[in-house]
């Protein structure tokens, strides 16, 4: 009988490019200490499900399996929290969550229904300060990232900064490309 893996056990902090990164920050933090932000970084669960199903086939999902989708996204929104958690510990100051949820591919009602909770959820358990990015026109989502947790949203140029801070209203720190 064939012993099912399952993704959690599959990214251990063991493995040599997650290490490699993990060493990376405690040197870093050892050289520099204080004198720089040691800024982390990680994929979030949205684009980790690009990389997996292919950016077609998910977003088919959306539509016809979106239960099969939100079980895969909490799933994957594990497997980020453990590898950014792990940064925090090596020495990062921040960490960046990029989750392309681009309005250049879905609506911001599709943020909402997906991601807002799975983020919520996310920034409920890192350790420490988070920049969340999303490319291209995020304007029609703005008001559910400022909802999400993260201390910053990292936006794009496809956004009106004016428009941004109207929207968020100082909810969220933001900063631009």
């Amino acid at each position: 009988m064939k012993t099912q893996t399952t993704l959690s056990s599959r990214l251990t902090l063991e493995r040599p490019p997650i290490r490699t990164v993990l060493e990376a920050l405690k040197i870093l933090k050892k050289e520099y200490g204080d004198h720089v932000c040691l800024v982390g970084k990680v994929m979030g669960p949205w684009t980790l499900s690009y990389h997996l199903h292919g950016v077609q086939k998910f977003l088919i999902k959306t539509i016809l399996e979106p239960d099969k989708v939100r079980r895969f996204l909490d799933k994957l929104k594990d497997l980020a929290v453990k590898f950014a958690n792990a940064q925090f510990a090596a020495g990062a100051d921040v960490v960046t969550v990029a989750d392309h949820a681009t309005g250049d591919l879905v609506s911001g009602t599709c943020y909402r229904d997906f991601l807002l909770p799975i983020h919520q959820e996310m920034t409920r358990q890192l350790n420490g300060p988070t920049i969340l990015h999303i490319c291209g026109n995020t304007t029609d989502r703005l008001d559910y990232i400022a909802q999400a947790g993260f201390n910053c949203f990292h936006f794009d140029s496809k956004v009106n900064p004016r428009q941004a801070h109207e929207i968020v209203n100082g909810r969220i720190a933001l900063s631009r490309r």
